[in-house]
């Protein structure tokens, strides 16, 4: 009897100092934001403005990603994915790219019939792309938020772009229909001053963002070095469509053409 009483306590002490363990870990946590967020505070990446710092800042890679497991790929909250990174004011600047669209380049258009799929543009001056497709328009905070990622070393960014990315590459294409993803490169002078090519970091974690959100997704290369740039270009920002290809013209090789 005083066996089992004695066995019956030392359970009851075990319990209870990892009950406070625990306790004692979610309070330095705790404490741990708030020192964190008052030296580091959650600062919007497109106005600059500070905003209470939202639960999912704290999240690594995996729990972030996670969070959207249930809605993802089809019905994925913009705001909701944007939340860490953007203010609320700007989290709202964003518009959807939505049906009717162009089949081939995935312009919003105003009406569309299955007699006229294509846009004015695609109609007259046809791309040599099968198919492009785009989550959001090129517009407001959106706009500003590609622009801070692109040329401002904004790489914290990366996070929601390969998600929104990801997402709209399940819902237009097949996987199995896909060989190889291939960044398109940039020059070694642009890369060594940028530190980072924002068309391969985008989909570099693909295959383990699959794993993590149960999406499909088979044997697909992912191959950054593939292409070559063969001459540094001038920016393309503010070029009209023929100057930018004019532009890249003749820029890009395969390296192993076999």
């Amino acid at each position: 009897m005083g066996e089992r009483f004695g066995q019956a306590c030392a359970v009851r002490q075990k319990g209870l100092k990892m009950t406070l363990q625990a306790e004692l870990r979610s309070m330095l946590i705790r404490v741990a934001d708030v020192l964190l967020e008052a030296i580091f505070p959650t600062r919007c990446y497109v106005c600059g403005t500070f905003f209470p710092r939202p639960p999912e800042k704290a999240l690594s890679a995996k729990g972030y990603w996670s969070k959207f497991a249930e809605t993802f790929p089809d019905n994925l909250d913009y705001q909701k994915v944007v939340s860490p990174f953007l203010c609320p004011s700007c989290s709202k600047g964003f518009t959807l790219v939505e049906p009717p669209i162009c089949r081939k380049c995935g312009f919003m258009m105003n009406t569309s019939s299955e007699n006229d799929p294509l846009c004015a543009r695609c109609r007259t001056s046809p791309p040599r792309f099968r198919m492009a497709r785009a989550y959001g328009v090129y517009d407001q905070a959106f706009r500003k938020a590609i622009h801070e990622f692109k040329y401002r070393e904004a790489i914290g960014l990366v996070r929601p772009f390969e998600l929104l990315l990801f997402s709209t590459f399940l819902r237009h294409w097949n996987p199995e229909d896909i060989d190889i993803i291939l960044p398109v490169p940039l020059h070694i002078t642009r890369l060594r001053k940028r530190g980072f090519n924002q068309a391969y970091v985008m989909f570099r974690r693909w295959p383990r963002m699959a794993e993590i959100l149960n999406a499909d997704w088979p044997d697909i290369q992912v191959r950054p070095d593939m292409l070559v740039r063969t001459r540094a270009t001038e920016s393309q920002v503010g070029m009209t469509q023929e100057e930018r290809q004019a532009n890249i013209r003749n820029v890009f090789r395969v390296r192993k053409p076999s």
